[in-house]
């Protein structure tokens, strides 16, 4: 009878008013569902029951109603595609006219706040109160540079690669600032198109827009300037740049002072026509303190502040050595040491240690001393004291020959006989690089031969370490002069014998 009751007055509302009343009789809506019993502490169920579906009942629905309501009771059937591309899990959905939208939480938690489905307006100012709270914004892309980003370009988050950018939205570093950055009088001030701040392997990096760089290498406390790659040295400027400027000028055209290089040589150079001077003592006030000066005509003095010539010395004594020698000259070439010294007032020229010593010309060795004391002109390896690879021009050449510096004198005899075997030819001397390290004269020339003399004279021929043998030409002169005589002897005996033939002596 209840059930009649009640549905006469649903019918009967409703067909009157174009309202429906459930558990009243005087609805205030188009559908107005009164609680049965609305106060106390009764245990009867109120409510209404949404219809209850899975996720792959939603999605298969057609033709659904904007605002039609759901319960998803299971969300792990279908899948998130299509109108179901929302449902992501258990809970009242509406439909917004596309998909199903979630309305309620699972079992009627809080409201769904994913308010970054679609753009919005913020109508006034707000303040978000985090108290000890944490706000955390994560991202999953794999692809971008621009994850988070506040006016476009003004600041920008590149969560991918964990990256900052102000005033770029693909910074190239951890933090990239497009622009300048300006500060208060004890602050920081960027100007230009950008600086950036990296921290790499073993070093941090500042970087402008044009790539200058400054690094700090805090395992080998070391800086570098304009370079890229990590300093080795305390204090390393890698763009071959380093200049001073005069103070208060603003100047950057005119350096006083610049360290860098040209090509493939090093330079220090000043930024107009100036002297450049070097101090030792800690003051660099008084010019006569200077120990070296450059001037901008290109001299260079030593000990004075106004050289004359290229190079000008001013002192007692110059020494390029590690040794404790007084008053000399002396460079050094490992071992090797050319000493140019006054003894006592005896100058001498020569080498420290067992080296053998040379003097140049157009590169080539014209005089060379050995360490064993050979002498060699024309010639680099001399085997003789004295060995001269040419022709000797000369007033007079004389050798000792004093009676008290000699012993066991005998007179030299048959010379003339051995004098006669004995031959003088004519001959060409053959190219001297057939015999490298030999003495050769050159073109058409007349002598006689070692081999033949050595048989007759020993004592006139030599041979050197390689087998060659050479004469003594001089040693020759006195068998020539007891040849003479016997020859001469033997004249007089002729003329002797010529005489007594046209004058026969006559016996009375």
């Amino acid at each position: 009878m209840k059930k009649n009751l009640l549905l006469g007055s649903i019918l009967f509302s409703t067909s009157i008013f174009s309202q429906v009343g459930i558990g009243t009789s005087n609805p205030q809506a188009t559908l107005d569902i009164v609680a049965k019993i609305p106060t106390g502490t009764a245990s009867g169920v109120d409510g209404i029951i949404i219809p209850r579906v899975d996720r792959e009942r939603a999605q298969s629905m057609s033709s659904v109603v904007t605002s039609t309501i759901i319960y998803v009771n299971n969300a792990s059937t279908g899948s998130m595609t299509g109108t179901a591309a929302h449902i992501d899990a258990i809970g009242f959905y509406y439909f917004d006219g596309t998909s199903w939208e979630k309305l309620m939480g699972s079992g009627g938690g809080e409201p769904d706040t994913s308010i970054y489905k679609s753009d919005g307006t913020l109508v006034d100012n707000r303040t978000v109160t985090m108290s000890d709270k944490t706000l955390n914004f994560n991202s999953s892309a794999s692809t971008g540079t621009s994850h988070f980003a506040v006016d476009g370009n003004t600041f920008s988050v590149d969560a991918l690669n964990n990256r900052i950018g102000i005033g770029t939205t693909s910074p190239n570093s951890k933090l990239q600032v497009a622009g300048g950055i300006t500060s208060t009088a004890t602050g920081i001030a960027f100007t230009g198109n950008g600086v950036s701040l990296s921290s790499e392997t073993n070093y941090d990096r500042l970087q402008s827009w044009n790539s200058r760089h400054l690094i700090l290498n805090s395992q080998g406390n070391n800086v570098g300037v304009g370079s890229t790659t990590v300093p080795v040295a305390p204090f390393q400027v890698g763009d071959n740049k380093f200049r001073f400027y005069p103070a208060g000028t603003g100047s950057k055209t005119d350096p006083i002072f610049m360290l860098g290089n040209n090509g493939n040589w090093q330079r220090i150079t000043t930024g107009s026509a100036a002297n450049i001077g070097f101090w030792a003592n800690g003051n660099g006030a008084t010019d006569d303190a200077a120990q070296l000066m450059l001037t901008s005509a290109g001299n260079l003095g030593l000990g004075t502040t106004g050289p004359g010539t290229k190079l000008d010395i001013v002192g007692q004594a110059v020494r390029l050595t590690n040794s404790a020698f007084t008053s000399y000259y002396e460079a050094t070439n490992g071992s090797s040491r050319l000493l140019l010294q006054n003894d006592n007032g005896a100058g001498y020229v020569g080498m420290l240690g067992a080296q053998d010593f040379a003097i140049r010309t157009n590169n080539l060795a014209r005089l060379t001393v050995l360490s064993g004391g050979n002498v060699g002109i024309g010639t680099a390896s001399p085997s003789t004291l004295l060995h001269v690879n040419g022709t000797i021009t000369a007033s007079r050449i004389q050798g000792p020959s004093d009676i008290r510096f000699k012993t066991n004198v005998k007179l030299i005899e048959n010379a003339l006989g051995k004098i006669i075997k004995l031959n003088g030819y004519t001959y060409d001397w053959k190219d001297a690089s057939q015999f490298p390290g030999q003495t050769l004269g050159k073109g058409h020339d007349v002598g006689i031969i070692a081999q033949e003399v050595e048989k007759l004279f020993p004592e006139a021929v030599s041979t050197n370490a390689e087998g060659y043998k050479a004469v003594n030409y001089s040693a020759l002169i006195p068998v020539l002069i007891e040849a003479l005589k016997e020859q001469q002897k033997q004249i007089e005996g002729l003329k002797k014998q010529v005489n007594q033939s046209y004058h026969p002596s006559v016996s009375l």
